[in-house]
């Protein structure tokens, strides 16, 4: 969809002025209004929240291509449930909610990739679901893999560290580094700071 995006802005004269964010600065509060498409150029941003024991649980990693507020931004409800954090210098385009329903209503390719970006997403949502429905943390890691897999179409699959990854899978950090480990010893990943490679089939 970005593409698409992008030239349409192009097509109708819009400016253009994205926002320069640097590691760990909050775009946004939980709760705050979403009323822009925010567009990742470069970087990658996190969607999370804080319990009431301080510890973070993250929504979602959203990297560079990506989008976020599609959801939010044609909600009754209009708010972000959490944190949006940069957790690298990340580049980002806001467009309002006005020029998106005014591209909406003027290009059908336009009109067509965004119902179809959502109609994906809400799969990605329903396969959240089942991997919060796994019953080991083995399970729940492996599950994560080969959809990572799938969608990137490779083996190798980026992460923003073991705390971010923790939080993504719902699970402490200790354990994760402990299935990791275990997982490497039976051969079946290997893994550095910020990629897991898989080795064998999922």
């Amino acid at each position: 969809m970005l593409d698409v995006l992008l030239s349409e802005l192009d097509r109708h004269d819009s400016a253009r002025f994205p926002c320069v964010y640097q590691k760990g600065m909050i775009l946004f509060m939980e709760n705050d209004p979403c009323t822009t498409l925010g567009v990742v150029l470069s970087g990658a941003v996190k969607m999370s929240h804080y319990r009431h024991d301080g510890s973070e649980r993250v929504h979602a990693v959203i990297r560079a291509g990506a989008v976020f507020g599609d959801f939010l931004i044609f909600s009754s409800t209009p708010y972000y449930p959490g944190h949006l954090t940069a957790l690298e210098e990340s580049v980002i385009l806001h467009v309002p909610r006005e020029r998106i329903e005014t591209m909406m209503a003027q290009s059908a390719s336009f009109r067509h990739q965004y119902l179809r970006h959502v109609s994906e997403k809400a799969l990605e949502l329903n396969d959240r679901q089942k991997l919060l429905g796994t019953h080991t943390l083995e399970e729940r890691l492996l599950f994560w893999l080969a959809g990572e897999q799938r969608r990137l179409n490779t083996t190798t699959i980026p992460h923003n560290g073991q705390e971010t990854l923790a939080g993504i899978l719902h699970v402490q950090r200790p354990s994760l580094s402990r299935t990791l480990n275990q997982l490497r010893r039976q051969g079946k990943i290997t893994y550095d700071r910020h990629h897991i490679i898989i080795l064998e089939p999922i």
